[in-house]
């Protein structure tokens, strides 16, 4: 067996000395570090063989969490947000550089949460910036700015959460295993038609299959 596990280097990490359970945790829920088994001896094929399980909201691409703030009455408030790659990292100091206070001539109009900045077309980003909601040291809600190697690696890792969940059949109603025996069999029976074409055989294979000889193309074997 191997095992391949995350643990917290307060120091390097930039975070407090009794937060290693806390950091773990948000690299688990932000998709930095997601759990990921194989185990070879639980059946022929990979969808078999691996699992997902202990990850939150598998389906999405982001679990959601919710944000406490004091709002400008100082009345208690909440927020329910996804929590992606660059919320775990806005919580260590070893990545502060990749984020900043939004600027006061900032508008509404030129910001776009970061979750919904991912979805955009590149000619849709021109002139907006992404950003996440957080609190200040009263407590209050502000937003802060991610730099663009931020967003790449927060893309980077939404795509590695959606190639897991590929290899297990998670969260997307698709079942890998049954596609790639459907084609397999597709391809079979077209290679029948074309031989019993060639041999002149009457009985061919399926029926509305194309002979080779007609100029039909077999497709590559899957995967």
């Amino acid at each position: 067996a191997v095992f391949n596990v995350y643990a917290v280097c307060q120091t390097d990490h930039g975070v407090a000395d009794d937060t290693a359970v806390r950091q773990s945790k948000l690299a688990l829920e932000g998709r930095a570090y997601p759990l990921f088994r194989y185990n070879p001896d639980k059946g022929p094929t990979l969808k078999e063989c691996t699992d997902l399980d202990g990850n939150p909201a598998v389906e999405a691409d982001w679990p959601m969490y919710k944000l406490d703030y004091l709002d400008e009455n100082g009345a208690a408030a909440s927020m329910e947000l996804p929590l992606t790659f660059a919320d775990f990292a806005f919580s260590e100091g070893r990545f502060r550089k990749h984020f900043r206070p939004v600027p006061r001539e900032f508008g509404d109009d030129n910001l776009v949460p970061l979750n919904e900045y991912l979805d955009l077309a590149e000619d849709e980003i021109q002139g907006r910036f992404p950003f996440l909601w957080a609190v200040d040291k009263h407590n209050h809600l502000t937003r802060v700015l991610v730099a663009p190697e931020m967003v790449r690696a927060c893309a980077e890792r939404r795509g590695f959460w959606r190639l897991l969940k590929s290899l297990t059949g998670a969260g997307n109603g698709i079942d890998a295993d049954a596609i790639a025996a459907a084609a397999r069999n597709e391809m079979a029976q077209q290679l029948e038609a074309a031989i019993h074409s060639i041999t002149g055989d009457g009985h061919a294979g399926t029926a509305g299959a194309t002979p080779a000889a007609a100029g039909a193309s077999l497709p590559a074997m899957a995967g």
